[in-house]
């Protein structure tokens, strides 16, 4: 769930999947997007296997760049293999309504409540994710070692 510091406080350009060089992340632009990409390109070059789970900003949070964030993370998914969207505008409450604000925040942040519920939506869309897609998780058990389950069928 990277940046909501970057791009809520308006730090830095969100930027496009053309800011990412697929070929060197050295070359990546100095935006938002380049950026995210190249910590991805840096883990998969450290574990090409490693799976990826880009978070958007929940209902009610930066309405205004939401889109274009969804955009780009759906991009992401695209050009790097193992990598999912948990796609919250699409599929959580209004974080920021009266209501929810009334019992799961304290002081302008989720309170032990507030991040108690997020945990459980992000590990119920992970777990649906993983479902969907069984495939793709049937080896994690070895990753990271030299062993690989050649019998697996799904």
């Amino acid at each position: 769930a990277l940046g909501a510091n970057d791009l809520g406080g308006k730090k830095m350009p969100m930027g496009s999947i053309e800011d990412i060089d697929l070929e060197d992340y050295n070359n990546n632009k100095e935006t938002f997007a380049g950026y995210y990409g190249k910590i991805i390109q840096k883990y998969k070059k450290i574990q090409p296997k490693a799976k990826f789970f880009l978070v958007n900003f929940p209902n009610g949070i930066r309405t205004d760049i939401i889109d274009d964030l969804t955009k780009l993370l759906k991009d992401m998914t695209e050009i790097f293999d193992y990598t999912y969207l948990l796609d919250l505008p699409k599929y959580t409450p209004n974080f920021y309504d009266e209501a929810f604000r009334e019992k799961f925040f304290l002081a302008g942040h989720m309170n032990p409540m507030g991040y108690k519920l997020f945990a459980k939506i992000i590990m119920s869309y992970i777990d649906y994710i993983i479902r969907e897609n069984p495939e793709d998780f049937a080896q994690v058990g070895f990753i990271g070692t030299p062993y690989h389950n050649c019998d697996s069928k799904w």
